[in-house]
């Protein structure tokens, strides 16, 4: 049974849910593959994977099903140095003449950012792009940008960051578990599973 997940799932254990799953099903062989959004939704449109966790795009492809597991909460990451070091949460647009550091194009988060920063007025320079999360959180960490990520990125352990929630509005994206009809049994099992650990 295959499974396709982006990096960052918490508070979501999917170890610890998969393993589980194991446990109860030990006949069903699990395969677990890592990737962006448009990897994730392009393996499942190509029958690569039997099930896909991630970020629930604004436009669900059609033929895909969506099902929520929780709400991703993103926030501003800032070095400890940072002018806004000592602020509590902060707008997007205080950040605009900041470098950003983010994920490629086409990844959830990158839309994300962009997204937002258009709603408040400009389109954030990005010189820094990592597909490496914890390497994202470093280079904020050593002052080269400021990062839009998810709150367990964020608080992840690793050289000290500055966090601020986002303001005035919190930004938040519905992650959940994507797939094709029809499912066969054991990947229909591992979803109600799945979905009952996210509940």
């Amino acid at each position: 049974m295959r499974i396709g997940a982006i990096q960052a799932l918490d508070p979501f254990d999917l170890s610890g849910a998969l393993a589980a799953f194991h446990a109860r099903h030990p006949d069903v062989e699990l395969e677990l593959r890592s990737g962006g959004v448009r990897t994730l939704l392009d393996d499942l449109a190509h029958d690569r994977v039997d099930l896909g966790l991630g970020p629930v795009p604004a436009q669900v492809p059609e033929g895909v099903i969506a099902a929520p597991l929780f709400d991703d909460e993103l926030v501003l990451v800032t070095a400890p140095e940072h002018p806004t070091a000592s602020v509590g949460a902060l707008g997007l647009a205080a950040l605009r003449a900041d470098p950003f550091v983010c994920l490629p194009v086409g990844t959830g988060l990158r839309t994300v950012l962009h997204r937002h920063a258009a709603a408040v007025g400009f389109t954030p320079h990005v010189p820094f792009e990592t597909t490496s999360l914890p390497r994202l959180r470093d280079l904020v960490a050593h002052g080269l940008g400021v990062a839009l990520v998810a709150r367990s990125v964020a608080e992840a352990p690793g050289p000290r960051v500055v966090v601020h929630p986002v303001s005035p509005e919190p930004i938040s994206r519905p992650v959940g578990l994507l797939h094709r009809e029809p499912l066969g049994p054991a990947a229909a099992a591992c979803r109600a599973f799945l979905l009952a650990r996210g509940s």
